[in-house]
């Protein structure tokens, strides 16, 4: 059964050595499909939504199959990635769960073949394939205590909050001043201090991509494993 959710793509600043590619949404994996493309097909073999936000400085050019809400961010240099959250999170529906991602995140849709409607998680990479700086702190029942820096395992990049927990990050997002600086980790650490329950959610070599660099994106158009 489809789950449910609102889903927001949040755009990445242009890393140095692929600028020259544009909108990193746009870059194309084969002749036919770009990353935002490949994003979209496969969530909506796991999630069912007509709620679909991409939220950036730069937006991907607006595609006819795609059926998505564009949010442009004119702030994005002076602020951080939540309040980038926070523009998608004014047309929510309280129903609904919630899948964060990111314009550089390429992935699989068996990702999502276990996920629960009930069950918040974020996604991690036992082997740090995709040297991600962020990390998580769990406890014996794979339950998320902390994410920051540096710690193990790295996380992927992707969320998936329930409606519970959706919510609670909405609250923490009505306040604009107070999370114009934040980032979005940051706000997760903080609804888990209110008691959120959030779990690690394994993500298998080659399942899951960060396209941060040209040679990442060579390898991937290469290789044709997200096809």
């Amino acid at each position: 059964m489809k789950i449910y959710s609102d889903i927001v793509i949040l755009g990445c600043k242009t890393y140095k050595g692929i600028k020259s590619y544009g909108c990193l949404s746009d870059v194309k994996v084969d002749r036919n499909h770009t990353i935002l493309d490949i994003q979209i097909k496969n969530i909506k073999k796991h999630f069912k939504t007509s709620n679909i936000f991409y939220v950036g400085s730069e937006l991907p050019y607006k595609s006819s199959t795609n059926k998505i809400n564009y949010i442009h961010n004119p702030i994005s240099k002076e602020t951080n990635n939540l309040f980038a959250l926070s523009l998608a999170s004014k047309n929510f529906k309280k129903s609904n769960g919630l899948l964060i991602a990111f314009n550089k995140t390429i992935f699989k849709s068996k990702i999502f073949k276990d996920l629960c409607k009930d069950d918040s998680c974020i996604w991690y990479d036992e082997s740090n394939n995709n040297n991600y700086k962020l990390g998580l702190l769990n406890n014996a029942e794979e339950k998320v205590l902390n994410i920051f820096y540096n710690l193990k395992p790295a996380m992927c990049g992707m969320y998936y909050l329930n409606k519970k927990d959706k919510n609670r990050l909405v609250e923490i997002m009505e306040d604009d001043h107070q999370i114009r600086n934040m980032f979005l980790f940051e706000g997760i650490n903080q609804i888990i201090e209110k008691g959120a329950d959030i779990y690690l959610n394994k993500a298998n070599k080659n399942d899951i991509f960060q396209l941060d660099s040209a040679k990442k994106i060579n390898s991937i158009k290469a290789r044709r494993i997200f096809i």
